[in-house]
């Protein structure tokens, strides 16, 4: 998972020798090229490499971050057979209603290969109710082990959880939010609703992902977001 920043590296290496004012994008990007691979880019599983991938870009200073593609192949957002959406639309779409712009440096006491963590300014949400100095951190568990994190920046402060796992295995189609099965109703969206908690470790299963916001954090550097 870390070759990527490698290949960031080398870009943002050239950019800044050439046009040190050039925006960088990461363009045309998925979890495997050549129409992803069967089984894999179209299940859970493939939501680790996508979710690291979005956080890396955006730690890195990159600017925008181009998803290929919506529709058809096996890296697909949307099942090009039944029109269902797949695992990595669900975490798309809840990184676009809680990641705001600012990117905070996260430090963990573990290694990154037993968890990987992000912290953004929380994007201003009417329809979660999310305003200026709270705080969005989202964590990928690529391990078997159980996990407990700890916030001590953050004591008795309540803290909202949006957690993704497979329905039936990494390679399952489904993903569920809080143990709730996603899928569309009515062809719509449902609320996407997450549950709240007001302690200061929150535990979850190994080989998970997903969001936690903190409303009340009152981060100064968020506060104009």
């Amino acid at each position: 998972m870390d070759h990527l920043i490698f290949t960031i590296q080398t870009a943002l290496d050239v950019t800044r020798r050439t046009n040190p004012l050039t925006p960088v994008w990461l363009g045309e990007t998925s979890s495997c090229y050549d129409s992803g691979a069967t089984g894999i880019s179209d299940r859970y599983v493939a939501g680790f490499l996508w979710l690291d991938k979005l956080g890396i870009a955006a730690r890195m200073g990159l600017k925008g971050v181009l998803r290929q593609d919506f529709y058809a192949g096996n890296y697909g957002l949307i099942d090009h057979g039944t029109f269902d959406p797949l695992p990595d639309y669900w975490s798309t779409v809840l990184y676009k209603r809680l990641v705001g712009d600012a990117v905070f440096s996260v430090e963990a006491s573990v290694d990154n290969s037993t968890i990987r963590a992000y912290a953004h300014c929380t994007k201003p949400s009417f329809s979660y109710g999310y305003g200026p100095g709270s705080v969005t951190m989202y964590f990928l568990l690529p391990t078997d082990n159980t996990t407990s994190i700890t916030f001590p920046q953050f004591p008795n402060q309540p803290v909202d959880v949006f957690w993704l796992t497979p329905v039936d295995g990494l390679t399952s189609k489904t993903v569920a939010l809080n143990n709730n099965p996603l899928k569309l109703v009515n062809n719509t969206l449902p609320e996407l609703k997450p549950y709240r908690t007001g302690r200061n470790t929150v535990t979850f299963p190994g080989k998970s992902f997903g969001f936690l916001v903190f409303p009340e954090a009152d981060v100064a550097a968020c506060s104009s977001q």
